[in-house]
């Protein structure tokens, strides 16, 4: 039941983000989420990809839900019991992304 994410760090570069992403003993863009003059990164385009995703399943469940076509949201609804950590269970949640990718698609 969250609403937002919290991420510790959004651009704590270090001295020369745009050479070496590394900062201290923390892996290379660990501690951010951009780089400096507006820049992307692979991290961030992926919190955005999923966010659009996310967002595109709240707007099908609802119009599904509005249509009466209860298979459908039941559907949704179990692709997106598969990203609860009980029911990962060690599995590559790529695993999970994929099958709602798939399924979100279909429609």
């Amino acid at each position: 039941n969250y609403d937002g994410y919290l991420r510790w760090a959004y651009n704590c570069w270090n001295a020369n983000p745009l050479t070496d992403s590394r900062f201290g003993l923390w892996p290379g863009g660990d501690t951010y989420f951009v780089y400096p003059g507006g820049r992307s990164s692979i991290r961030f385009e992926r919190l955005r990809e999923g966010i659009q995703d996310y967002e595109k399943f709240k707007i099908l469940r609802s119009q599904l839900e509005k249509s009466d076509k209860t298979n459908e949201v039941k559907q949704l609804d179990d692709v997106l019991k598969d990203f609860e950590m009980k029911n990962l269970n060690g599995t590559n949640s790529n695993v999970a992304l994929e099958k709602a990718r798939d399924i979100l698609n279909s429609f």
